[in-house]
């Protein structure tokens, strides 16, 4: 396995060099905007180790976003992809928690609901063959466990928040234009990944704000 052999995945690069796609790479800036604003509303929410860590996952997203859009290659692209996957499964598991938890049942019920859900969801999507729709279905799993979280939210949470419904039909969006980079390439050089990368900033933040609108405590003195 050859870990520094240049990868051309996206329409945006025509050659090995560092900048090649300076759009994709740059666009990965939203992140860390993301993860600064993130990180101070869980300072002054005084929120728990939950909402830290998902927010420094946050900008892990955009440092190894950076990275594979500039180095391209083997390593890069595991330094991509394993902190998406790490806070989708962190966000389902503390959300599952939180959820529970706001309703009076165990968390570990709710985490094995949620997670099992989301497994199940990605195995099944990781099955479609990634020459259709630009691999996007990769993320399906993600896009239908957070929208059926959403509606959980709105319509068992008791807020009735729309925060969470706002991040999935963003995410909607930017599935759109991650699927259409490729298709587009003849047409418009610099493709449309860099739209991904900044839609999907706000939608990882109004995950983490989500959560945090989940994860306050809960008077139940009040609700007697």
């Amino acid at each position: 396995m050859d870990w520094f052999k240049p990868l051309d995945e996206y329409c945006e690069r025509v050659g090995p060099a560092f900048w090649a796609e300076p759009l994709n790479a740059v666009s990965n800036f939203a992140f860390l905007f993301a993860a600064l604003l993130a990180f101070q509303m869980c300072r002054r929410q005084s929120a728990g180790r939950g909402g830290f860590w998902l927010t420094g996952l946050l900008a892990a997203v955009g440092i190894g976003s950076f990275l594979y859009h500039t180095v391209a290659n083997l390593w890069s692209m595991f330094a991509d992809i394993i902190p998406i996957y790490i806070f989708q499964i962190s966000l389902v598991v503390l959300y599952g928690a939180a959820f529970a938890d706001h309703h009076g049942k165990p968390k570990s019920a709710g985490i094995t609901l949620v997670l099992s859900f989301f497994i199940v969801a990605t195995v099944a999507f990781l099955k479609v063959p990634r020459e259709i729709a630009n691999g996007s279905f990769a993320y399906a799993s993600s896009l239908l466990t957070i929208t059926l979280l959403a509606i959980g939210q709105y319509y068992l949470g008791g807020r009735r928040s729309t925060t969470l419904l706002l991040a999935s039909a963003l995410f909607a969006v930017a599935i759109v234009f991650r699927t259409m980079d490729d298709a587009i390439c003849q047409h418009f050089q610099l493709g449309t990944h860099f739209l991904w990368h900044g839609i999907n900033a706000a939608v990882l933040f109004l995950a983490v704000c989500a959560y945090l609108q989940m994860a306050r405590p809960v008077n139940r003195d009040a609700r007697l």
